[in-house]
């Protein structure tokens, strides 16, 4: 996977776009990005300041959602903490994670929801909590 700074010029060569919502959905192109924002989408001439991304068979997909991830926090920070957990989601392509609640002690109230979202504010991977249920 290849991260794509935001405070740059990255043209994507060739790709094929995987994103069943898009026009553009199972097709090869090039793709323009500036300032983390996608520009323009098609055949693109590049220029000598921008990064340059091109590998055989690259693919583009909006981003994975993991179903069930164990974080570690609150309780086990010594094995994964919020923020180190969605950097890793993140640097694999996913977007967003929904966090296990075997934690300890594990999440089941409103409380335990509102310190994972606080937590997580500005990482770079949207958490989801799941809450533990009891009879």
């Amino acid at each position: 996977m290849v991260l794509i700074s935001k405070m740059n010029t990255t043209l994507i060569r060739s790709a094929r776009i995987i994103d069943p919502q898009s026009s553009f959905h199972g097709t090869v192109q090039d793709i323009l990005i500036r300032n983390g924002i996608i520009e323009k989408i098609g055949s693109i001439e590049a220029e000598d300041h921008f990064q340059v991304v091109s590998h055989p068979g690259l693919a583009v997909f909006p981003g994975f959602v993991d179903g069930q991830a164990f974080l570690g926090e609150p309780g086990f920070e010594d094995a994964e903490t919020l923020e180190s957990g969605l950097s890793a989601a993140a640097r694999g392509g996913f977007t967003g994670v929904f966090s296990l609640p075997n934690t300890s002690p594990a999440v089941q109230d409103k409380t335990g929801v509102e310190y994972q979202i606080r937590s997580a504010a500005g990482q770079p991977c949207t958490l989801y909590p799941l809450g533990l249920l009891l009879k």
